[in-house]
C-alpha cells in the first residue's frame, strides 16, 4: 500500500492524481478483505462531493496530509481516520 502511495504522491504515474496535481492523503480506511475494500471504493466514487467533503472535515478541518503517519508507522491517525486498528 505505501509504495502505491508514494507512486501517486510523486505522480510517478499517469491518472487523476498527475491530471489534478492531487498530492494530499486526507482520508483512508484499512479493509483485510480486498473484495470489501474495492467494494467501498467504488460506493464512495458514486457519493457526492459535497458528503465526501463534509466525512473529510469533520475528521480532519485542516486537510492533514495522513501519507507521513503510514509511511512512519503511526496508528494514531488510522484510528482516529476509521476507527479501527
Amino acid at each position: 500500500m505505501i509504495k502505491s502511495l508514494w507512486k501517486r504522491k510523486s505522480k510517478a504515474i499517469e491518472g487523476f492524481t498527475q491530471k489534478y496535481n492531487v498530492d494530499k492523503l486526507v482520508y483512508f480506511k484499512q479493509y483485510r478483505d480486498p473484495e470489501n475494500a474495492i467494494k467501498r471504493e467504488k460506493s464512495l466514487k458514486r457519493d457526492n462531493r459535497r458528503w465526501k467533503v463534509e466525512r473529510i472535515e469533520k475528521e480532519s478541518p485542516e486537510w492533514r496530509d495522513l501519507y507521513t503517519d503510514l509511511v512512519s508507522g503511526s496508528t494514531r491517525s488510522s484510528r482516529a481516520m476509521t476507527g479501527e486498528v
